[in-house]
């Protein structure tokens, strides 16, 4: 197995919300890409999810269950298999099983948070810096305010009534997708719309505020920041794209059927 480094997310300013939304309405004037490198890092592993933590190490979440990178080998804290992940606070993540379990995991072990009502299947998870959490599924949104803290039963507010497939966080608001729009949402108000792909989004990643990275159907990564789209094709290397996280040292990983894949992004820049 190729050998890793840590990877660190940089600290960011906040992001203008309107001038983004003024510049990614124009996906039409997005500017194809290529990896410069792309390498296998985990193979034959069935990934659903991946999530750098706040120490920069890691995490997937699959068949196996949530497993962390500690810079040497992978490590799986948690055998339960995983749908979702989300990252959490301390070196922990959020994870999610099909049953509509969700469980905070750190390298020592996990455990779940009791909420209400049942969520079904969440399929997608994000933290905001405030610690509300997002959980997204077939049935729509919601937000377990203070979820590290909340009285068991937490109670879980619907925010948004369609199918969301991914999730990410960005500071206090959460990016959402939902069929082909990107939508922030919090528990402050009615969730705004941010931008439309041209297929329907199948993952989701935020580097920083101001640039995010989303996967389509279609097998195309676009990295949208304030200056414009660009478009990285990734068809060569997947069958699927379920998990994408984005790091400040000019790297995408990426996740799927086909294992774990990390790309140099340099000749995209």
């Amino acid at each position: 197995m190729p050998s890793y480094r840590r990877t660190r997310v940089s600290k960011a300013a906040p992001l203008v919300w309107g001038a983004l939304l003024i510049v990614v309405g124009g996906a039409n004037r997005a500017v194809s890409g290529g990896f410069a490198e792309v390498r296998s890092v985990r193979s034959a592993v069935d990934v659903r999810a991946i999530v750098v933590d706040d120490r920069g190490f890691v995490w997937s979440a699959g068949q196996e269950g949530v497993c962390r990178h500690d810079g040497a080998s992978w490590r799986c804290p948690s055998a339960i298999p995983a749908v979702a992940l989300a990252r959490g606070r301390d070196g922990s993540v959020w994870a999610a099983s099909r049953d509509g379990r969700v469980r905070s995991v750190s390298p020592a072990g996990a455990h779940d948070l009791i909420f209400e009502p049942s969520m079904g299947e969440v399929r997608a998870l994000a933290e905001s810096q405030e610690g509300d959490l997002f959980m997204g599924g077939g049935g729509g949104g919601a937000i377990v305010r203070s979820a590290r803290s909340c009285p068991a039963p937490c109670r879980a507010l619907t925010i948004l009534n369609l199918p969301v497939v991914a999730a990410a966080s960005v500071n206090q608001r959460m990016l959402v997708a939902a069929g082909e729009v990107l939508w922030s949402v919090s528990h402050r108000g009615a969730p705004q719309q941010l931008w439309r792909a041209p297929r329907r989004i199948t993952s989701l990643a935020a580097t920083t505020p101001e640039r995010w990275w989303v996967a389509t159907e279609d097998l195309v990564v676009y990295d949208v920041t304030p200056s414009g789209v660009r478009q990285v094709s990734l068809a060569e290397r997947f069958e699927d794209i379920r998990a994408l996280v984005g790091t400040s040292d000019g790297a995408l990983w990426a996740g799927g059927t086909a294992g774990v894949f990390r790309g140099d992004l340099t000749a995209t820049r």
